[in-house]
Formats: structure tokens, sequence, C-alpha cells
């Protein structure tokens, strides 16, 4: 499939920086669970010295808002406003993380909507542009600009930590994630990701690593070699190539373990195909836990993606959510899901701005449709962050000449 600026347009944004508590973890770190070649202080990220920048000290106090803020009051001192009398108690919690994505990227897809629709008007809202948006501060522990791994573990486990390190604090002590809390407290849980699900945002959620290069390890994780065995029910992505024995062509492990092979011994269900996917069902005949590896490193941009044979981050999320919904219709806990827009950041890495448009684009529509499906399912909440802008975008100037400057 080649490039084209014809395929349908949808939108994006970068949501809030709100984060909520979906359960309570006794502690927050987890006895047993051990950060392999994890060391008592961790690396320093080499700076560029050209920078002339000074790290603050490993352990220094950050500011991160206002000190002493009473319970129950918002930072300005009021109350916290309180949800409708007679509203259903959330049990759901969605998390939507746009990698790599910021105001600029945003301003960038709305003009090309609104350009590509002029027949709805230049006023035309995206769908992310009708919810609450705020900011946050994004830097790690050891550097103002922080990686996805550094940012996730923040979202993940509540604490800053240095870039590299997947679900572990600076000293390398692995950290309690949201989406292990769910699972001990009962709950389903669920990751979807257009990355390799062994890549850092998901990792942060489902293992603990000294360093997120060690991709293979991670896979190892994910598929319940740890204390905690398996956390995650659910996982759609790309990344086969981490669970593939080295005997397999175009594997990335060194070893020859079959990491599919152990997770179907595990409990798995383990798909590979589109076909596989379709027989799903958009979810309604899909048997938990369930593993859908589509491709061998990252899925496809969303404007490369052959639809025969890859399924679309809005494809993969309506089979979650449904998957979800069924196996916790009759339970008391429902479930936490994070969802990752990943190759937004992937195209700003590469300056790829139609890679970029439409990653974010396709995110939008996802917004869409969770936007519709909370509504209908007043008993689920979803929060979008992104974790990070990737790339400095800039949009250039107004001109009536008919050229871009």
């Amino acid at each position: 499939m080649t490039r084209s600026s014809s395929k349908a347009p949808y939108a994006a944004f970068v949501a809030s920086a709100l984060w909520i508590s979906l359960v309570s973890c006794a502690e927050r770190q987890l006895p047993g669970v051990v950060a392999r070649q994890a060391t008592s202080t961790c690396p320093n990220v080499p700076l560029q010295t050209s920078w002339q920048y000074v790290a603050p000290p490993r352990n220094a106090k950050l500011d991160f808002g206002p000190p002493n803020v009473p319970q129950g009051k918002a930072w300005n001192g009021q109350p916290k406003p309180g949800g409708p009398k007679g509203s259903k108690k959330v049990r759901n919690l969605i998390l939507t993380i746009p990698d790599g994505f910021g105001p600029a990227s945003e301003v960038f897809a709305r003009d090309f909507v609104q350009w590509n629709n002029t027949a709805t008007g230049w006023n035309r809202q995206l769908g992310s542009d009708k919810v609450q948006i705020g900011s946050i501060r994004t830097r790690s522990s050891d550097s103002y600009v922080t990686d996805s791994s550094a940012s996730a573990t923040a979202y993940s486990c509540a604490i800053k930590t240095y870039n590299g390190a997947v679900g572990i604090d600076e000293d390398g002590n692995p950290c309690a994630t949201v989406l292990e809390a769910a699972k001990r407290a009962g709950y389903t849980t669920g990751l979807v990701v257009t990355s390799r699900v062994t890549h850092a945002t998901p990792a942060s959620f489902a293992s603990h690593i000294y360093d997120r290069e060690a991709e293979p390890t991670i896979a190892e994780q994910i598929v319940g070699d740890q204390p905690l065995g398996r956390v995650t029910d659910l996982i759609l992505g790309g990344g086969l190539s981490m669970f593939w024995p080295n005997t397999t062509t175009g594997s990335s492990r060194k070893d020859d373990r079959d990491l599919l092979e152990e997770a179907k011994k595990a409990g798995f269900n383990v798909f590979t195909t589109r076909a596989d996917f379709d027989a799903l069902k958009a979810g309604k005949s899909a048997k938990l836990p369930f593993m859908g590896l589509f491709t061998p490193g990252h899925m496809s941009y969303e404007v490369d993606r052959d639809p025969a044979v890859e399924p679309s981050l809005l494809e993969m999320t309506k089979t979650a959510l449904e998957t979800l919904k069924q196996a916790t219709r009759n339970t008391k806990q429902g479930f936490f899901i994070m969802i990752e827009a990943s190759r937004v950041d992937h195209a700003a890495h590469a300056n790829d701005p139609v890679g970029h448009l439409h990653e974010i684009i396709m995110y939008n529509e996802v917004v869409d449709y969770l936007r519709e499906w909370v509504d209908n399912n007043q008993d689920t909440v979803m929060i979008g962050t992104a974790d990070h802008e990737c790339g400095g975008l800039t949009l250039g100037g107004i001109v009536t000449t008919g050229e871009y400057q």
C-alpha cells in the first residue's frame, strides 16, 4: 500500500493530565518481585554536554504541585466537585495514551480535517475537542525530557523514575502498577497497542526491568514468567519477534524459548493473523485470556496498513472492550485497560508528517468511539493523556498565496 493523503481523515487530541486511582495496593513495592539485573543505583542517562545541563540529585524532592492540599479539597482550596446524584458507581477504567503527542499535533490534525472536509465547515470540531483538556509536567527523575518508559511508569506506579526504567523506581526496586493492582483486586485487565507489546509504554504496566531495551525479558514477564504470574488478560499489538525462539527466522531472542507455546501453556489463547482476529467476531466470541500479535515488530503506520493483514487500533479497541464487557458482565469488579496509539511517537521521531497525521487521526477516531461507549456505559470512565511530545512539531503561518510557509 502506498501513502496517499486521500485516505479518509479522522482526527486527534492530547487529553488531560488527570490520573485517578482504580484500586489501592497495600504496598507500593511488591515483595519478591525482582527487576532482573537491577542495581542499587540506576545508570545515569548520558546528556549532551553542549547543553551544560546539570541533573538534579537523584533523590531530590521535586516540586510537582502545591504541597499540603487538605484531603477532599482541590488545589485552589475549594471542595472537589462530586458526580451527579444517582450516577452509577464507576467500576471500569479506560486509559488512553497517544504516545509522543503535543498541542501542535492536535492543531495539525484539526487543520487537515477541516481543509479536507470543507463542506462541513471550517469550524468543525474533532471529537477530542469536546473533552476536558489539561497539561502535564512530563520530566523524569533524571532529565527534563522524559522518555516513554519513565513516563509510563509515572502513570502506572505514580512515581518518578529515570529514563529507560520500566516499572521500577530510581534504585531498581519494582513498583506495583495499577494494572497489577487491578488484577490482584479481581479486575480483568487489558493492553491494546500498535507498537510491540514489549515496548516501553505497555511494558511499564505489566513488567519490571532496569532497561527498556531488554524486550525479550519483558516478553517472558508478560506471558507470566514472574513472581506475580500472568497479570494481563487481554493483549493486542505487535512484537512477535520477541516471542519466537532463535531458531525462527526474524526472532529477536538469543535463546530457544518459544514464548508463544509458553503462553498457551499458561492459559492464553494465542493468535497471529487477521483471520484469527476476525474469528473473534468483534469480541462476541472471544475467550479470555488471549494474546493477539500481528507483526514481527511494530504494527504498520495507519497510512501504510494493509487491512487484510492487520487490524486497526479502532478495530482492536472495539474487540477489546466488547470482550471485557462480556467477561465482567456478572462480576462485581470491572476492568482496567490501557490503549496506546503508539506510533504517533514513532512518526514524530522519524520527522514523518504524513505518518504522524494519520496516526493522530486514527487515535481521534478511537476517542470518538470511546466517548460514545462511555456515554452508553455509565459505570466506565475514560482518561486520555499523552506521555510527552516528540519532535517539536511546529506549524507554518497563515498565508493567502496558496503556498505553505
